[in-house]
């Protein structure tokens, strides 16, 4: 299977990650600077689930995602609401407030914080597919990827 790395985005099976323009994220055990328009090929499975980011960035551009998250509207027929078993407005607050948390500490969760992401991030992965295109799945996809940013950011602990 062939996959893309892509200025702003990293497209492989299961889910995406962010990279900045103009900083280097390890593709594969290559170092690759993203740049505007920049594009890279590769036919392994196993390099499109992560491309790595400094702790920095990682902080920033999930700074920003949370930030940009934050103005969108909680899908108002939603609430109340459940999927796959699971309140969407107890699980989208958790999972909100877990990045929230991350942010405010400076890019860390103690391991209590860490395990209730986690949990928050096997829910979404539960939720996910059990979504119809009334019930906003960007806006739960959006969610789910700040939530998989902040864990792949955290060294277990």
């Amino acid at each position: 299977m062939s996959v893309g790395f892509r200025t702003g985005l990293w497209i492989g099976p299961g889910r995406d990650a962010v990279v900045e323009p103009g900083r280097e994220a390890v593709l594969c055990g290559r170092t690759v600077c993203a740049q505007r328009g920049d594009f890279a090929e590769t036919n392994s499975d196993s390099c499109a689930m992560m491309a790595r980011v400094s702790k920095e960035t990682a902080y920033e551009v999930i700074s920003r995602l949370y930030q940009e998250f934050m103005k969108l509207p909680f899908p108002p027929r939603l609430a109340g609401a459940d999927r796959a078993g699971f309140d969407l407005v107890m699980l989208d607050s958790d999972t909100a407030a877990w990045v929230f948390i991350w942010i405010k500490n400076g890019g860390e969760l103690e391991a209590q914080g860490r395990s209730d992401l986690l949990r928050c991030i096997a829910r979404l992965d539960r939720v996910i597919p059990a979504l119809s295109e009334a019930d906003d799945p960007e806006y739960w996809h959006r969610l789910h990827e700040m939530a998989r940013l902040v864990a792949d950011s955290q060294s277990p602990k």
